[in-house]
């Protein structure tokens, strides 16, 4: 449920917009958000969709919709690679379990 009380016509949104692109832009060039598999320019609309339809809460009456759209972008983020690192153990895992598992039948045969 969208949140009430708010008139999105009335936001700046070229100019948010604009600084949300550069903080996606930056945080992605950090080390930790490497391997991420979205884009920034992806990741920003993500955000404001996300917002302005309630799936993500925004404490309006406190926090301004830049800082909050700054932590969704960042949490999205992060989750995406926290979900693309374990996908990745999982089949590296996987793959090494296989290899040792044809190791010892290889090694069993005479």
């Amino acid at each position: 449920m969208p949140p009430n009380g708010i008139n999105w016509s009335e936001y700046p949104w070229p100019t948010i917009l604009r600084q949300m692109s550069l903080y996606a832009h930056r945080l992605m060039r950090r080390r930790a958000f490497a391997g991420a598999d979205i884009s920034a320019e992806d990741l920003v609309p993500s955000a404001v969709e996300k917002t302005m339809r309630g799936a993500r809460v925004w404490k309006w009456e406190s926090t301004g919709v830049v800082n909050h759209l700054m932590g969704v972008v960042s949490s999205e983020l992060y989750d995406r690679v926290r979900q693309s690192k374990r996908f990745s153990a999982d089949v590296l895992i996987e793959g090494a379990v296989n290899i040792l598992a044809s190791q010892n039948k290889v090694s069993r045969r005479p």
